[in-house]
């Protein structure tokens, strides 16, 4: 049975206040969901660390989704 994908995420309080840091949590989220979806992935029983810079939330969600499959691309955590 292959475990989840684990996902902590780190936002620094300067980022906001806690609406604005839980808006680029959701965010951020939900482009990892999306692109591993659609990618095919390797990630069982991985523990990822994802550190959200406070001007993600100036990020057009295409970008975003780039960028979250780039990351994830240089892990190794994505086959393309």
């Amino acid at each position: 049975e292959e475990s989840p994908l684990l996902v902590g995420f780190s936002i620094k309080r300067t980022a906001g206040n806690a609406v604005i840091r839980n808006r680029l949590r959701r965010r951020t989220r939900a482009a990892m969901a999306e692109v591993f979806h659609q990618e095919s992935s390797k990630y069982s029983g991985a523990l990822c660390l994802a550190v959200v810079s406070p001007t993600a939330d100036a990020i057009a969600w295409e970008d975003l989704k780039g960028q979250v499959a780039e990351c994830f691309a240089k892990s190794g955590l994505l086959n393309e």
